[in-house]
């Protein structure tokens, strides 16, 4: 991570923090996609923070994260929700496991189901790569819950 995104994410870090003091979240650099992620304990939720993301689309995407009144079942297989991700741009969200069939269909491109806001983090992935992805996703959610 350079200053400049250390600066940007402080700043960040600073204003969800002020935001919603009482929620429990953790905050950690993704390395690979040079993104912020918030971790939502409670909420058994990921937030990733994109250089681009607004302070609106972060504030967007935080309160569908830890509303009362959130899908108890994903909207795109219907299934119940025991991990949720989401799209940073419009903050809808699903389960983990149609994010991975997303990751693995768009073979590394995961485009919203809703807005088809692509990150530009995505990139074409061979097959090794896909699988490598999936079981670091599927690590990731491990040691969130």
């Amino acid at each position: 991570m350079n200053i400049e995104q250390s600066e940007e994410f402080y700043i960040i870090i600073k204003k969800v923090r002020q935001y919603i003091p009482d929620v429990d979240i953790e905050f950690r650099f993704n390395q690979n996609t040079e993104s912020l992620e918030l971790i939502f304990i409670q909420e058994k939720s990921v937030m990733t923070i994109l250089h681009h993301n607004t302070w609106d689309e972060i504030k967007r995407h935080i309160n569908t994260i830890i509303s009362k009144n959130k899908e108890i079942n994903c909207r795109i297989c219907c299934d119940k929700i025991k991990s949720r991700t989401g799209c940073t741009k419009c903050a809808s969200d699903w389960c983990h496991e149609c994010y991975i069939n997303m990751f693995k269909t768009g073979k590394g491109i995961i485009k919203c189901p809703f807005c088809r806001y692509i990150p530009d983090v995505c990139r074409l992935m061979n097959e090794e790569e896909i699988l490598l992805g999936e079981r670091m996703i599927r690590d990731k959610i491990k040691n969130k819950i």
